[in-house]
């Protein structure tokens, strides 16, 4: 029992271990609150990329969608939804940036002193697909590939941890 107890916990250990190595984040300081931040910096995804940024009190998820025909166009009655791996589970959220038509698209979370479902979600399931509701209901689907979301769900969870530390 007790060898068992020891193994499991060095399993446990050593997977942490692993995603401390695989985490590659860059950190800077917020231009608007002049507090620390982290990020991924951006990284590409089929159809446009991928940055997430997080400061102590939230995470910024920068998307840059780029459809196959015509501009993005994003207002502030715009909204994403995430499908996870199996289909069934989704999450839903609100565009918080200006209007534009250059296909950026800001998802953020507050995370403060608390855990957020959906920033739980994105950092333990994988997300299969990403449908992006722009200006007039305009949709722009993303799918994502294995990869893309293998580095979607291990980005949210590192800058989501090292984000921790920021309020220390």
């Amino acid at each position: 029992m007790r060898y068992g107890m020891m193994l499991l916990a060095g399993l446990i250990l050593s997977s942490f271990q692993l995603l401390g190595q695989e985490c590659q984040f860059k950190r800077d300081v917020d231009e608007f609150s002049g507090k620390p931040k982290v990020s991924t910096g951006f990284f590409t995804l089929a159809q446009g990329m991928l940055s997430v940024d997080a400061t102590a009190a939230e995470m910024d998820f920068f998307f840059v969608v780029k459809p196959a025909k015509g501009p993005a166009c994003f207002d502030d009655e715009s909204t994403l939804i995430f499908l996870f791996e199996g289909g069934k589970q989704k999450t839903n959220g609100r565009y918080a940036g200006d209007a534009n038509c250059q296909g950026v698209f800001h998802f953020i979370i507050k995370t403060g002193n608390i855990s957020p479902s959906s920033l739980q979600k994105l950092s333990t399931q994988k997300v299969i697909s990403i449908l992006f509701k722009g200006k007039n209901e305009v949709e722009y689907p993303v799918t994502l590939t294995p990869a893309e979301s293998q580095k979607l769900m291990e980005s949210a969870q590192c800058i989501w941890a090292e984000s921790k530390k920021l309020s220390k």
